[in-house]
Order: structure tokens, then sequence, then C-alpha cells
């Protein structure tokens, strides 16, 4: 679902607003412990724990509270539009 380089936008605003919703960011690297986790560009991770106890290499954010951004919706959206327009 998500990859190194895929830019995100957040849909649910972090408990200590170093991610905001609706904010587009960069995926510059991943884990998955209990969850897949995001590191995104711009945002300091310190070490921390997963709730299960295992030793994060930074504080990374939750891949629940992104969406991966769709770069393609306005072609995709101009196709439907000329398709209607074709059709009358």
């Amino acid at each position: 679902m998500f990859q190194i380089g895929q830019k995100v936008i957040c849909i649910e605003t972090a408990y200590n607003n170093t991610t905001v919703r609706g904010k587009i960011y960069t995926i510059v690297g991943m884990n998955e412990c209990c969850e897949v986790n995001l590191y995104l560009e711009g945002i300091n991770h310190h070490y921390s724990k997963c709730w299960c106890g295992v030793q994060l290499k930074g504080s990374p954010n939750s891949g629940q509270r992104f969406k991966p951004l769709d770069d393609n919706w306005p072609s995709t959206v101009l196709d439907l539009i000329i398709e209607q327009v074709e059709a009358e």
C-alpha cells in the first residue's frame, strides 16, 4: 500500500501535532511491527517503542493516519468529462 518516495495525505492530526490533517508528506522510510509505520520527510523521528514493546528506529507515524495521494485524479476526472460530452 505504501512505498518510499510516495506522497501521502494526513487524514488525522497527531496527538502532538507533528503531522496535521490535510497536509501532504513524503515517505522516507517504513517499518512494520504491529502495524505499518511511516517515517516522513521533515519530521524529526526520535527513538521509541511500539505498543507491543519492540524498539523502533525513531518515532514513526501510524500508517492508519495517512492515505496515498492520488496524483492521477485530475486526468481521470477530465477523461470522464470528455466521455460525457462526446456521449451527448
